[in-house]
């Protein structure tokens, strides 16, 4: 497993680097868990410990809200390059697919795209948007979406003339499961 606050500091160090200036801890939630759902999609394995649940505002994981409760005003601490070189290279291949395709282009999105999810709805069905939740979302709904989530890049690449992905795209509908390795040579292969 990787270390969800790694994860983090990979997009916040991301936003950074493209002058987006605009990442917030709803944002890295909503990236977070795309990554995961993806991560499931491709390796038939999670890619952080423990649960994702369905709170008012959309997916979230408690371990990073709670990590971020020390921080004032949503003032994100910005790492250094070397705070992200403990990610593995086939995760590290993961989250940038997952930051150009949703980060960096559509992070002005973020706040309407997830909630909609089939998950985050089915696992508060019956509550009013009011109302908070701490409803686990299920692995293998989750699993759905990120199947969905590569098709969603898979049709941008097609839109934007690029190949960045389609072969990852291919290969995952056609095999059963990966190991890590076999995830790193997918994702080399199609960058």
């Amino acid at each position: 497993m990787i270390d969800y606050v790694d994860i983090a500091k990979f997009f916040i160090l991301k936003d950074y680097e493209y002058g987006i200036d605009r990442i917030d801890e709803i944002n890295i939630q909503k990236l977070l868990y795309s990554s995961h759902a993806v991560h499931l999609a491709l390796s038939n394995k999670p890619l952080v410990e423990g649960e994702f649940q369905a709170w008012r505002c959309g997916p979230v994981y408690p371990p990073l809200y709670k990590f971020y409760t020390q921080f004032v005003m949503g003032q994100l601490p910005l790492p250094t390059p070397d705070e992200i070189e403990r990610i593995e290279s086939p995760v590290r291949l993961l989250l940038e697919i997952i930051w150009d395709y949703i980060g960096k282009h559509h992070l002005y999105k973020l706040n309407t795209l997830d909630p909609k999810d089939f998950p985050w709805r089915k696992a508060r069905k019956g509550l009013l948007s009011n109302i908070g939740s701490f409803n686990p979302i299920s692995v293998e709904d989750i699993k759905t979406l990120g199947k969905q989530i590569c098709q969603q890049i898979k049709e941008l690449n097609e839109i934007e003339e690029k190949s960045v992905i389609t072969d990852l795209i291919q290969k995952e509908f056609s095999q059963e499961t990966k190991t890590e390795a076999s995830l790193l040579n997918i994702l080399k292969d199609s960058l």
